[in-house]
């Protein structure tokens, strides 16, 4: 047990906690590498309201049902839904949990309409 003890204590020995947290950079300080900055115009040019709408996805996506999947990469627009098939389906959500968590003559449970609204939320950042 001691050698597991002292083992661990290794792993754990150097500097550490917050005061060398604090010295790190933050991934707030490098926001403008994460949007696209870099790539769009350099890393000293000021954005402007063109490059933040070329940075913009237009959903083309016309399926209402759509399970919530983390993104891993940049999103397409083929798998993004525009807001009028968003606000449809909504609206067909809050009608079937009203009517007993029946969504298209299927039972429905709440991990399924958590999914559907995690995924909507999604489109509708993106």
């Amino acid at each position: 047990d001691h050698s597991t003890l002292s083992e661990r204590a290794q792993r754990f020995r150097g500097e550490g906690g917050i005061s060398s947290a604090s010295k790190t950079k933050s991934t707030v300080a490098n926001v403008e590498k994460y949007m696209g900055k870099g790539v769009i115009g350099g890393s000293n040019q000021q954005l402007t309201e063109e490059d933040y709408v070329a940075m913009t996805v237009k959903g083309t996506c016309q399926v209402l049902e759509k399970h919530y999947l983390r993104l891993t990469s940049p999103p397409k627009a083929e798998l993004v839904r525009p807001q009028p098939i968003l606000a449809k389906h909504l609206k067909n959500l809050k009608k079937s949990w009203k009517k007993g968590r029946i969504h298209k003559g299927t039972q429905r449970d709440y991990n399924w309409y958590c999914s559907q609204f995690k995924a909507l939320r999604q489109d509708l950042t993106v």
